[in-house]
């Protein structure tokens, strides 16, 4: 007789854990990655990105198109 490896049991916790682990694994994903948003009080040359518990803003650096330098003929 070959004896069972794993019980209903023990199949369903083991299903449990792994789907508990993958809820974490995501949420802990979604939590921390930074979203984009405007600040008014600092003005539309600032860039701020906001984290489950961390906000950090940059100055963006606004580039003036430049016309193409004169070649000599």
């Amino acid at each position: 007789m070959i004896p069972r490896l794993w019980s209903c049991k023990e199949l369903a916790l083991i299903a449990a854990i792994v789907v508990l682990a993958c809820v974490a694994a995501y949420l802990s994903i979604r939590l921390t990655r930074p979203k984009p948003f405007a600040s008014a009080t600092l003005g539309v040359e600032w860039q701020c990105k906001q984290s489950f518990l961390v906000t950090s803003c940059h100055r963006i650096v606004h580039v003036k198109p430049v016309s193409p330098a004169r070649q000599p003929v």
